[in-house]
């Protein structure tokens, strides 16, 4: 089931962040995300979980540089990394104290340049992406095509 909840981040802004309620091994699992500053968190990334060492450890310094604890729920929230496949992918760039959301799309690999890259057709343009503020997350997930509208 899903419903709106306040962000840890964005407090000014009530009830941006998305939850979804549901089982997971016949346990309650809630999963979050903000659409306002992107950041992200699930019911296994409570504190001192095994689930959050995996996690951080898997994660970027930038992530992991970004996280935040959420006292009030029991559990660490990090910026979201968005693939969607053919759509391309949202990701944060740059460092702590000067950082951004990119979004690369999938571009076609023109067929004399497909050598570069394996013989693909496709690639995500990881080399040329759109760049979006901090509090641009909202408007990464509208030109990946993910978002229609600011509903």
């Amino acid at each position: 089931m899903e419903s709106r909840t306040d962000c840890p981040i964005c407090q000014d802004l009530h009830e941006n962040c998305v939850v979804e309620k549901t089982e997971v091994d016949g346990k309650p699992f809630e999963s979050y995300i903000c659409f306002e500053c992107g950041l992200t968190s699930n019911s296994y990334f409570s504190l001192d979980s095994e689930h959050l060492e995996k996690a951080t450890e898997n994660n970027t310094q930038l992530m992991n540089d970004l996280k935040v604890i959420d006292e009030d729920r029991g559990i660490v929230w990090f910026p979201s990394v968005i693939n969607m496949g053919e759509k391309g992918i949202i990701y944060p760039e740059g460092v702590a104290t000067d950082w951004y959301w990119n979004y690369a799309p999938v571009i076609d690999v023109p067929e004399d340049e497909r050598d570069k890259y394996d013989g693909h057709d496709k690639r995500l343009a990881i080399d040329n992406p759109q760049i979006f503020g901090q509090f641009e997350f909202k408007k990464a997930c509208q030109a990946m095509g993910v978002l229609l509208d600011d509903g």
